[in-house]
């Protein structure tokens, strides 16, 4: 078939299963445009359902020596399979050099299967835009060098390699709109790249609005006329991550984006747990008394260990006295009669017992080491002396090594803000005795007090002189 000046051929909206064999086999026209395009436009090509079945192509179907623009445009072509796409279908155009593959079927299509269909192709033009490239390596395009206008709208492009464009040396068209893009890097294009670039759309991509965005947003602001192209209305850059923000109106300050984001994650990361940690030590520390005792309750035994001890060994005192100088009057006008003279038992009291020129820490571990109990005179003078505060700890843990316990005597009523963490722990685990004067509140007392005291107090008849 011959037609004399026919350049420009078009079978458009034809539904055709598949282009004749023949098409160019006995053509002798310098055909130079050549159109087989099934879609209904390029406005909605992203968004339509493809057709169920697409065209078949036979073996060197485009072979023309004149052909150097080509469209095969939303014919759901199946460009992995061989048997539907021959390898050598675009052999022999040595001219063609604008093709378009809108929205066709690029599943299973690698760089090999790419580059063997096109490879040999000077394409200046190409169109990719409705395709799915998610298998397909960008770094493939590197081989058109001689790309001046790269179309991929919508072909579900996550992320840009760096570099991935930078060895097209004649590329000054690029489209990546409506791709699932969140960042764009100073690595993502170089120099020489922005420079060359005179058309770069990127909207309607999720961009994702934080400090790694900011280089991008700064370019972006300063050229805008290179995203936009005197496009009306504008085009839509968007933050995905910041409703209603758009990109020339997001900004963070500079100083929260001096540290990397993984950066900074690990320095909130590593300042809490060392706040946690600080916090369960000091939690710890100042409870530390109220954990042992809870410990020791939990896991003491039954009282075999100290009744050996009081069998076994040999003790000075029957009882330690541990009070302040200023509860003195109490210990030697009450305490002392009611449990040396009437009980018969020997208390041990640091003004008359400890042994003089002796360090006053010997001589505390020696006395309680020979006492067979341990009294405590809790009062307000107790809470602010340090002797009396070292004495309590030195024997909490000699009650524990004994599997003992404390008898406390409360002389007042002790705010609790005023206790060390020690005399609270000992006090909500305790039963301690409060002391009253009063006449039924005191015989109360001495009586509980016998009761504490009833595995060390003497028969009736040892008491005696």
């Amino acid at each position: 078939m011959s037609i004399p000046g026919l350049q420009y051929l078009s079978l458009e909206y034809c539904g055709l299963s598949a282009p004749p064999k023949d098409l160019f086999s006995n053509m002798t026209s310098d055909v130079v445009e050549l159109r087989i395009t099934n879609y209904p436009g390029l406005k909605t090509l992203w968004m339509n359902d493809m057709a169920t079945t697409g065209m078949t192509l036979a073996s060197n179907l485009f072979s023309h020596p004149t052909l150097e623009e080509l469209h095969l445009e939303g014919d759901n072509i199946a460009f992995g399979s061989e048997e539907v796409v021959p390898s050598n279908v675009f052999a022999n155009c040595p001219r063609l050099t604008r093709l378009s593959l809108i929205q066709n079927n690029f599943e299973n299509v690698d760089d090999a299967r790419f580059l063997e269909l096109l490879g040999h192709l000077s394409l200046e033009v190409l169109k990719l835009s409705g395709n799915k490239l998610t298998s397909f390596p960008l770094s493939t395009l590197t081989n058109f060098s001689n790309l001046s206008r790269l179309e991929l709208i919508g072909v579900s492009i996550s992320s840009i390699p760096d570099g991935a464009f930078d060895s097209l040396r004649n590329l000054s068209w690029l489209s990546l709109t409506f791709n699932g893009i969140t960042t764009i890097t100073k690595q993502t294009f170089s120099v020489e790249t922005r420079e060359r670039l005179n058309v770069l759309y990127l909207d309607m991509n999720p961009f994702t609005c934080t400090c790694e965005l900011m280089w991008f947003r700064n370019w972006f602001v300063s050229d805008m006329e290179l995203f936009h192209h005197n496009t009306n209305p504008p085009l839509e850059y968007n933050c995905n991550n910041l409703p209603l923000t758009s990109l020339a109106n997001f900004s963070m300050v500079e100083q929260a984006c001096l540290m990397s984001h993984d950066m900074n994650v690990m320095i909130v990361f590593i300042c809490s747990v060392v706040i946690v940690t600080l916090t369960i030590v000091s939690l710890v520390f100042r409870f530390r008394w109220h954990i042992r005792l809870a410990l020791y309750e939990v896991f003491r035994g039954r009282g075999d260990v100290r009744r050996l001890r009081l069998l076994a060994d040999h003790f000075d005192y029957d009882v330690f006295v541990s009070y302040d100088k200023e509860d003195l009057p109490w210990v030697h006008q009450r305490l002392m009669p009611e449990l040396e003279t009437r009980l018969g038992l020997r208390l041990c009291v640091h003004e008359r017992d400890f042994i003089p020129g002796n360090n006053i820490v010997d001589n505390i571990v020696e006395c309680v080491q020979s006492s067979k109990k341990i009294l405590m005179v809790f009062s307000k003078d107790f809470v602010r002396s340090q002797w009396c505060q070292f004495e309590l700890t030195f024997c909490l843990t000699h009650v524990m090594d004994y599997d003992d316990v404390l008898i406390i005597v409360c002389m007042d009523d002790v705010a609790s803000r005023d206790m060390t963490p020690a005399m609270m722990a000992v006090l909500r685990t305790t039963t301690y005795i409060q002391w009253e004067e009063l006449d039924d509140a005191e015989h109360s007392f001495w009586g509980r007090l016998r009761l504490a005291l009833h595995e060390i107090i003497p028969p009736p008849d040892a008491a005696l002189p």
